[in-house]
């Protein structure tokens, strides 16, 4: 399957942004990872605070509960009232770290009865300094050996506490480790291939741009090339039949001499065969004139643009066809028309030549009848407008006859100079009038298009932008 260069380019371009979005996907991951690894980092190192805290706080008690003993003054009795508060907040701190994790969960559990059993012995040993009987020394003794025992298996227990912490810790900040020294170079690498991609889309684009520019300005040279074509070529037409006239207008000459002074004595063979040559000359002559009426039609008034009102023109059509209209016995009915801006002789020339096709092509058997509506459209419902024309407003001027009509098949062939689709002999005219008229619209940036059945009348309808 063969690609052409601009669609190498989209693929490319296409590819790129994909493998960058998977680059950056990935890195975001590996971000997001990192700061999840610190988290518990931080997670593991908040838990060993609080462990280290409440041991702190436990020996702050004990520091006053010896005070009181050893001193008797109950300002020592301060410190081991508040630790206790302290050590409630860390145990709840602790439970609230632990939640996720079974093991330490239950550990801090336990860490809170051996806690409380310790406080509760410090508690008993406070008795009355001062009472010297055997028996309450004997029960201090014991009790000051009971908070020993249960002081060590605190620290057992938070040593164990703080070992499964530590491990976590070394195998999370391994983790991290891992992702901090290759996240760098996940967001260098995304970097280096976002300035590939910049630097590459760059020069397709600029290469594309050569491009376009390179057709525009052939476009633009095809463009003048053909306009001087045109201009020449109508130059040849005019000047071609305006010196034909001069010969023909010999042989014209000539040819009214001839049955002048040789009628009588000329046999009927000789007067048919004048006769052909007058009839000849007289079509030639039309044709010469509507070819020269042809080549004029982008020459004079080209520049003439003016406000011009519709309605104010078919009124001036309908008097100058005014002959016409009353030898077919023809009703013609007009919507009001909008006023635009146009040469005027030309749109005057483009709707008399197809209400003149209306009346010429007139159906015998019923009384003719032409309507010329009005309707304001978009582009994208004209059949050959072109896709900027698309969401333009356009006047569309239609004008209906109940005429003898054409086949569809020759709906884009009457529009070709010189084309005819009846006998000369049935119809007069050299078939050049509707030419004259896309001609007109053309240059107005307008379109017309006709609609037809076979003995069921035309439409043609002309479109003028709004």
């Amino acid at each position: 399957m063969n690609f052409s260069p601009l669609q190498l380019s989209r693929i490319f371009l296409f590819i790129t942004l994909f493998i960058l979005m998977g680059l950056t996907y990935l890195t975001y991951q590996r971000v997001k990872n990192l700061i999840s690894y610190s988290d518990l980092v931080d997670h593991t190192n908040n838990i060993r605070i609080e462990l280290e805290q409440s041991i702190s706080y436990l020996k702050d008690a004990e520091t006053g509960q010896r005070g009181f003993i050893i001193s008797r003054d109950s300002i020592f009795l301060e410190p081991f009232l508040d630790a206790y508060g302290k050590i409630q907040e860390t145990l709840n701190t602790l439970e609230e770290l632990t939640k996720d994790d079974e093991l330490q969960r239950k550990n801090t559990l336990r860490l809170r009865e051996l806690m409380d059993e310790r406080y509760l012995v410090m508690q008993q040993t406070l008795v009355d300094p001062r009472n010297n009987d055997p028996g309450n020394r004997y029960k201090q003794s014991s009790l000051l050996l009971r908070g020993k025992i249960k002081m060590d298996e605190i620290r057992v227990l938070v040593r164990k506490m703080v070992g499964v912490e530590l491990r976590l810790l070394k195998e999370r900040e391994n983790k991290k480790n891992r992702y901090a020294a290759l996240t760098p170079m996940f967001i260098v690498l995304l970097m280096s291939f976002t300035v590939l991609l910049v630097i590459v889309s760059y020069f397709i684009i600029i290469s594309e741009l050569k491009k376009t520019m390179e057709i525009s300005n052939e476009l633009e040279n095809k463009i003048l090339e053909l306009n001087r074509s045109n201009n020449e070529l109508e130059q040849f037409a005019y000047i071609a039949s305006h010196d034909l006239q001069e010969p023909l207008r010999k042989i014209q000459s000539f040819g009214d001499r001839l049955v002048q002074r040789y009628k009588d004595s000329l046999d009927s063979e000789g007067n048919f065969m004048i006769n052909r040559m007058q009839n000849a000359a007289s079509r030639m002559q039309l044709l010469i004139n509507d070819l020269l009426e042809y080549s004029r039609v982008m020459q004079k008034d080209a520049n003439n643009h003016e406000r011009t009102d519709l309605s104010v023109m078919i009124r001036n059509i309908k008097g100058d066809l005014q002959v016409l209209i009353e030898e077919k016995g023809a009703i013609i009915k007009t919507d009001a028309l909008p006023i635009i801006t146009a040469v005027p002789s030309q749109m005057h020339q483009l709707f008399q030549n197809l209400v003149n096709n209306a009346l010429k092509f007139a159906n015998t058997e019923t009384t003719p009848l032409i309507i010329v509506k009005y309707e304001l459209v978009k582009g994208n419902q004209i059949k050959d407008a072109k896709p900027v024309d698309g969401i333009r407003l356009f006047h569309k001027i239609s004008v209906i006859d109940n005429g003898i009509g054409f086949e569809e098949q020759y709906a884009e062939k009457i529009f070709i100079i010189f084309q005819r689709l009846h006998g000369k002999m049935e119809y007069s005219g050299s078939g050049i009038g509707l030419a004259v008229c896309k001609k007109i619209a053309l240059a107005h940036h307008g379109y017309i298009t006709a609609q037809s059945k076979m003995g069921d009348g035309a439409t043609f309808h002309v479109y003028l932008p709004a």
